[in-house]
């Protein structure tokens, strides 16, 4: 299915042409010493939306998975960028068929992951974050998130999060008044973008560490249990984290012939248990019957439309967003 126009009555070359007219506008604006500073410490701005409302992004940060089309960022309302500026920070899944080899740009107008939509519907609206999806390769990879390993991860993920608040400096704020720094994080992955996410929990710096409170796993607990659970577990007995949260959501096991789960359904159900003693944790398989501290409404979802049922209640509900 074609992705939808990003206007009802615009044609694909007109919105390019009024998208080209912002990137062309915003790189204008640096005329003055002070602004010439910001725009040159700002990742290099390769593509503008202006429809959903408010702006949409599209910064020259690589991960190093061979995408192009640069990492999305999403401001949703005039409220989302301050002092500290809260982010969500989402790692979509594997990308077969239609979404082959897209860039996050062409992912995001997929019906099925269309965050932007998806963040600011839930009752009551929020906006007082910004979304941000960096690209990873069909297979949900990406060399600076997936295959460094080690400290490496959560140095990048820093450096990704300071180039970010950069842009939207540049960008958003025009250059006026100091660079956003950090305020709350909250993590998402979808399917197979569990990869990257463990690897940003389990890595994170102490820069960044302090911020992050909230882990959403949307269908994609097929690895990593112990990243997923010792954070829940250290994020119970540390001061200043007692809203922390894992949230859990699976579609349940995939038996293989060899007898393995090839589904989520074994790591949620061990989440599950350990659920039982840590309040911080938060389990739904409906399909094992498991429902542990759950305080959302029971949807029973197909993988890819996990997003769009759950990511509005949890944006609406979070205490960090």
């Amino acid at each position: 299915m074609p992705p939808p126009e990003d206007g009802p009555d615009l044609s694909a070359d007109r919105q390019k042409l009024m998208d080209q007219l912002l990137l062309d506008r915003s790189n204008a604006r640096y005329s003055g010493a002070t602004q010439q500073a910001v725009f040159a410490a700002a990742p290099p701005l390769l593509g503008r939306e202006s429809t959903p409302a408010l702006d949409t992004f599209y910064l020259d940060i690589d991960a190093g998975s061979g995408v192009g089309g640069g990492t999305a960022v999403y401001v949703p309302g005039p409220g989302a960028v301050r002092a500290e500026t809260n982010v969500l920070l989402w790692f979509h899944g594997n990308k077969s068929g239609s979404l082959t080899g897209n860039t996050v740009r062409q992912y995001l107008k997929d019906p099925r992951f269309d965050l932007r939509k998806f963040v600011t519907t839930g009752q009551p609206s929020k906006t007082s974050f910004v979304l941000v999806v960096p690209p990873l390769d069909n297979s949900s990879n990406a060399a600076k998130l997936t295959v460094t390993g080690g400290a490496g991860v959560g140095k990048f993920v820093e450096e990704l999060l300071d180039r970010v608040m950069a842009g939207l400096h540049a960008y958003h704020l025009n250059g006026q008044g100091g660079a956003p720094a950090l305020g709350n994080l909250v993590v998402a992955a979808h399917s197979g973008g569990y990869k990257a996410m463990a690897n940003v929990v389990e890595t994170a710096t102490t820069a960044v560490n302090p911020k992050l409170k909230e882990v959403w796993c949307m269908d994609c607990t097929y690895g990593e249990e112990a990243s997923f659970r010792k954070w829940a577990t250290d994020r119970a007995t540390s001061p200043g984290h007692s809203l922390d949260k894992l949230w859990v959501y699976s579609t349940g096991r995939v038996p293989r012939k060899d007898g393995t789960d090839g589904g989520t359904g074994t790591i949620a159900e061990h989440l599950a248990d350990a659920a039982k003693k840590q309040k911080n944790i938060q389990v739904y398989d409906p399909s094992a019957g498991r429902d542990e501290n759950w305080v959302m409404p029971k949807l029973r979802k197909a993988h890819d439309d996990v997003p769009g049922a759950y990511l509005p209640l949890l944006v609406t509900s979070s205490a960090a967003l």
